[in-house]
């Protein structure tokens, strides 16, 4: 009976360590990996590429990302990996570890067949998030890049431990020069609770070349110009903002810096602009000549009668009479004079926009990156200028002043608020001939259009004209329109106002 029970204790003991072997050649047998197949063309091999892998984060039970050092100091998204986002990550990654030299996990060359395999031997469940940044690779003459990849492991949604990925090469411009914008996007904040400036650092192949600050002045943007082509370029915030996090987006030529607020601002909400316009009003944009009409009757009608009736106490009538047809006079001459200083004021600043927009005639212009982004500026005559608004029916070609104020409305037209790029600029003109007083010439289905700073053009219709009270402030602003458009009536108390919608052609 001892020999039968030491036989079945042995024999227990195999089947033990024979499931323990088991299960670790199981747990050798399932270590995640992720395989790479460069390609280009018509699925030809690229061999001897270089790529770079990068452990950026742990996924937490719910999904949000934990990010490992060095990346847990960039202040980045900890949102769960989507559609939406995980190109702006790996773009933003890639350009922190380009400019700071972080050191990657692995590196490996692809073989003959174009194809490499990383092991993922410090991966942890629930999930691991990679980053793969490959080298240029010249073929027959022609450098190709690669896109910045971002792998969860369990691959995306389908569990998949062992993904197959096929880089995207992009074919790099053939130039000796280049030059290299940035542009700074707010998003989740307003005006007053975001820094006045950031900085962004210029670096050339891991190597901090310039720095530039980026403010209102600016408006938020800047460009580095003739930057030699075939170096690695990179723009990246130093000293994210505290309370925000970064993303960065990047094309050949312009790199999108955008900052977004992580919790919601406590401050009283703002119309989306940098002009305060709320109030129990609608600005006055009217030139008022509707006493010049009250004064010239009530005066000759005092005039007739001291007159007619030239008795000694109706003297004064003709006294009143003159007095008050030569205070009409007056106000006729000053609004006449007005009006032609206004169209002046006009004529200076589209002659100075013509001029420095030839200057400039070279510049490419680029999409736009992002409707939360700045209206570019330019200074003209000590005044911001964001843009040209044209109508051809009117003869009209004018600059709009970035900020409303009633000195600026007497120079040109003003944005009341708005963007143009968030489709709901409105803006507010003069009833100046030289500015809106043509306006009312206007009928459903006129063109209009606007030009911006970067040579941008936003092509819109006519879509409804209405008056609306000078009090009614939220009627102005209220409803989705592009464009809207508005000025003084004859007696001040109400605003023309034109509606415009998008051509459906235009994007944007």
């Amino acid at each position: 009976m001892k020999k039968l029970g030491y036989l079945l204790m042995s024999i227990t003991m195999l089947l033990i360590v024979g499931l323990g072997l088991g299960r670790v050649a199981l747990a050798a047998e399932e270590t995640p990996d992720i395989t790479l197949k460069a390609e280009h063309g018509e699925h030809i091999a690229i061999p001897d590429v270089t790529f770079h892998l990068y452990t950026v984060a742990s996924i937490a039970a719910d999904g949000q990302l934990i990010f490992e050092a060095p990346f847990d100091n960039l202040k980045l998204d900890t949102q769960p990996l989507s559609e939406e986002n995980i190109q702006s990550l790996s773009n933003t990654l890639s350009a922190y570890v380009k400019a700071q030299n972080i050191a990657a996990s692995q590196t490996k060359a692809t073989g003959p067949s174009g194809v490499l395999t990383f092991s993922l031997t410090n991966y942890e469940e629930p999930g691991k998030v990679y980053l793969i940044l490959g080298d240029s690779v010249t073929i027959n003459q022609e450098k190709l890049s690669f896109q910045p990849l971002l792998v969860q492991i369990p691959y995306q949604t389908n569990g998949n431990l062992h993904p197959i990925i096929i880089p995207k090469p992009v074919k790099l411009p053939e130039q000796t020069t280049k030059d290299l914008s940035v542009v700074k996007v707010w998003k989740n904040d307003t005006e007053q609770t975001r820094p006045t400036s950031i900085t962004v650092g210029l670096y050339k192949n891991g190597q901090k070349q310039a720095e530039q600050v980026l403010n209102d002045a600016n408006s938020w943007r800047h460009t580095f110009t003739a930057l030699t082509a075939n170096d690695d370029w990179q723009i990246v915030e130093e000293n994210v903002p505290s309370g925000y996090t970064v993303t960065i987006n990047e094309t050949t030529s312009t790199i999108v810096v955008t900052n977004t607020k992580t919790t919601p601002p406590t401050t009283t909400k703002t119309p989306p602009t940098t002009t305060t316009t709320t109030g129990k009003r609608l600005p006055q944009t009217g030139v008022l000549w509707w006493p010049v009409a009250v004064l010239s009757i009530i005066g000759g009608f005092s005039l007739v009668i001291g007159i007619l009736r030239r008795h000694t106490r109706l003297k004064l009538g003709i006294y009143l009479g003159l007095s008050l047809m030569s205070m009409a006079a007056g106000m006729t001459i000053y609004n006449i004079w007005d009006d032609n200083r206004a169209a002046q004021e006009v004529s200076k600043i589209n002659q100075e926009l013509k001029q420095k927009t030839a200057q400039n005639a070279s510049s490419v212009t680029s999409p736009v990156w992002d409707q939360d982004m700045s209206m570019p500026t330019q200074s003209v005559e000590n005044e911001r200028v964001i843009g040209t608004l044209r109508i051809d029916k009117l003869n009209l070609e004018l600059p709009i002043l970035r900020d409303w104020s009633p000195a600026n409305s007497k120079i040109a037209p003003c944005r009341y608020e708005g963007s143009i790029y968030k489709n709901n600029l409105i803006i507010a003109g003069h009833n100046y001939l030289a500015h809106f007083a043509k306006l009312n010439r206007l009928t459903t289905g006129d063109a209009v259009s606007f030009e911006d700073m970067e040579g941008r053009i936003f092509d819109y219709k006519v879509s409804s004209i209405e008056m609306i009270d000078g009090s009614d402030v939220s009627a102005m602003t209220s409803g989705k329109w592009d464009l809207t458009l508005f000025t003084c009536n004859y007696d001040g108390t109400q605003r023309l106002t034109i509606r415009c919608v998008k051509n459906f052609e235009q994007g944007v």
